[in-house]
């Protein structure tokens, strides 16, 4: 597999990390979801094209809620943005790109639950 095959999912996902990041400024909390679950699906497909290319077992991340506080959402969309940028250096390293992608996928379904959870709460 080539970094050809990936890049352009990984540069998408930026920029709907990215509006994400702009929609919470401007406090659009309904285009936030689709920005997000646009990035999630980008980091999935990637995510799951490597762990075959390095024979993994590629698991689906399940959010694990286990703090009872709210999740910051800016400094958590920063983190996984960071991470992507850093997976798109490691494209020559597909093992250090994946473990930079599984951390990514992990604060994204965090958002993800996160943003459920005050739908929930607001009732929206």
């Amino acid at each position: 597999m080539s970094r050809v095959e990936f890049e352009p999912s990984l540069k998408k996902t930026l920029s709907h990390l990215e509006d994400a990041l702009q929609q919470l400024i401007e406090n659009q909390e309904r285009e936030i979801d689709l920005s997000i679950f646009r990035a999630a699906s980008e980091v999935e497909h990637v995510a799951f094209l490597l762990s075959q290319e390095l024979g993994e077992n590629y698991i689906s991340t399940r959010p694990r809620r286990q703090r009872k506080r709210s999740l910051d959402l800016g400094p958590s969309l920063t983190v996984a943005h960071d991470l992507v940028m850093q997976a798109i250096e490691h494209t020559n390293d597909l093992r250090a790109c994946y473990a930079k992608l599984s951390e990514c996928r992990s604060i994204i379904a965090a958002v993800q639950e996160e943003l459920f959870q005050r739908s929930l709460r607001t009732g929206q």
